[in-house]
């Protein structure tokens, strides 16, 4: 999903909307929905699509961790936040990173 957002440690990073592509990963059982073809047991794809927007385009988050942190409750306990992405490499790799140590605290794992 790609939106426009004004996220950043730097000032001119929160003043200027700019691309952040956000990989969301769902990890749910959806043989239930599949095998009875009822839409009203599987996962609710706007939804999740309209809260990450609504997330990443209406607030401003100096660190992408924060950002992140505010995404998980958000879109439910079934969802990861894959990644986050702007355009910077570093950026990638630096989220990936903290990303990892997140879903260990968050599954309340030890770091």
């Amino acid at each position: 999903m790609v939106f426009q957002g004004r996220h950043g440690y730097y000032e001119h990073e929160q003043v200027r909307p700019q691309r952040f592509e956000v990989d969301v990963e769902l990890v749910l059982n959806l043989q239930p929905a599949a095998v009875d073809d009822d839409l009203e047991q599987t996962v609710d794809y706007a939804r999740v699509y309209r809260v990450v927007r609504q997330i990443v385009e209406s607030t401003t988050y100096r660190l992408l961790e924060a950002l992140v942190t505010q995404m998980k409750p958000a879109t439910g306990p079934e969802t990861g936040i894959v990644g986050i992405y702007t355009g910077g490499a570093w950026v990638a790799e630096r989220l990936h990173r903290a990303l990892g140590r997140m879903r260990t605290v968050l599954a309340g794992e030890r770091a």
